[in-house]
């Protein structure tokens, strides 16, 4: 994907424009091989590492076309199918000459999809590491990172980075953020933090600046240690915002769904599991289970439910897993719709009328449900015989 995504949220509540390519000056390098390496003397071909520098330094590296040096320019980086290990060890260094991946300059790093294009750290480092610029990467899973004691086992993020249609999971940090640390401005949009894990606190991300949360699943991260935060951690003086996010199977020693010191706004979202600290803003259609700890006071919010009626975490279509709402699920038609975003994480149109009321409306999280009319829809043959003809887009 090389354009841009534009998400837009009614009500004046914000809108979203992820660049996720640079102007038209900019290069685009694409990789050419999944191993690892920064050769010298050059063998010909353009791994990621070597795509990387050479837009980080605007010069031909390898096999690799320079990157193109100027203000407002964003260069593309372009990362086909397949699995890129990291191999060259040596965490500490800032130029993605070894260890993690090191932007340093406006990169987009576009895969073909995060199902398809893996980038694993296989334990040497973080994967990412985002310097104070603007920077993307879209449709890619990073998984493997270890920041050791450090801190963003999957991603630490300076500068001003969109993530979209990503996949960040299985990532480790001894300090704060098993999945992403954020110390200035981030956007995460239609993307999975799941099962990461930190020994300190925020165990899908730690957020220390800006973050913007929308249409993203956060499951089944941890904090080991008994530190706050199992899914997200918002720091005092601090600012997050979630919308149409599901929120599940988190665990920490206070607040396993969401730690918040700062100012936090909810909208549509999920979340199943405790808060440590309220929400600062609830704009409604939220939904709580099982008990009443983000402070949620909107008139269309839900508390205290029993069970969200999720399924497992899972490939539900769309690029990134998410958790299906089963039947009868409280979420389903209960979210504010002139707030929900038009798509959901997978990709498919809001609203939807999932309880066939007649009437459709959004659903609470990242999924939005789509189950096709039956036949008879009273289970019996002399039924209402007018709702035969109806079709589902």
């Amino acid at each position: 994907m090389s354009a841009t995504r534009l998400r837009r949220v009614a009500g004046g509540l914000c809108v979203v424009a992820c660049a996720v390519s640079g102007p038209a000056a900019a290069a685009t390098i694409v990789v050419d091989s999944t191993f690892d390496d920064l050769d010298q003397p050059p063998n010909g071909n353009c791994t990621l590492r070597e795509a990387i520098v050479a837009a980080n330094t605007n010069a031909p590296v390898d096999g690799c076309a320079a990157g193109q040096p100027g203000p407002g320019i964003t260069d593309v980086v372009a990362v086909p199918a397949g699995i890129y290990v990291l191999a060259i060890a040596g965490s500490g260094e800032d130029q993605a000459a070894s260890g993690d991946l090191d932007l340093t300059d406006s990169v987009s790093l576009e895969g073909a999809g995060a199902r398809s294009t893996v980038i694993d750290a296989d334990g040497i480092d973080r994967v990412l590491d985002v310097a104070n610029v603007p920077a993307a990467v879209s449709r890619v899973t990073l998984r493997g990172g270890d920041a050791g004691g450090g801190n963003g086992g999957g991603i630490r993020n300076a500068g001003t980075l969109t993530v979209l249609g990503c996949a960040i999971s299985g990532n480790t940090a001894g300090g704060p953020g098993g999945g992403v640390r954020n110390d200035n401005d981030i956007f995460i949009l239609d993307s999975t933090l799941a099962g990461n894990v930190t020994a300190d606190h925020g165990g899908g991300m730690d957020d220390h600046g800006t973050s913007f949360v929308q249409n993203s699943t956060v499951s089944g991260n941890a904090v080991d240690g008994g530190g706050a935060g199992g899914g997200l951690y918002n720091l005092g003086g601090t600012s997050m915002t979630v919308l149409s996010a599901t929120i599940t199977g988190n665990s920490a020693g206070a607040g396993s769904a969401l730690h918040n010191g700062g100012t936090t706004a909810v909208t549509n979202t999920l979340l199943a599991g405790s808060c440590d600290g309220a929400v600062a803003t609830s704009n409604g259609g939220n939904l709580e289970s099982p008990g009443d700890t983000c402070g949620l006071d909107a008139a269309s919010d839900q508390v205290g439910v029993p069970s969200p009626e999720l399924g497992p975490l899972a490939d539900n279509g769309g690029e990134t897993d998410t958790h299906a709402l089963l039947t009868g699920s409280p979420a389903i038609d209960t979210a504010e719709t002139p707030l929900c975003p038009d798509l959901d994480q997978r990709g498919l149109g809001r609203p939807f009328d999932g309880d066939h009321d007649g009437t459709a409306d959004c659903d609470v999280g990242a999924f939005e449900l789509r189950l096709p009319l039956t036949i008879f829809e009273d289970g019996f043959e002399s039924g209402d015989t007018s709702r035969w003809s109806q079709t589902v887009p």
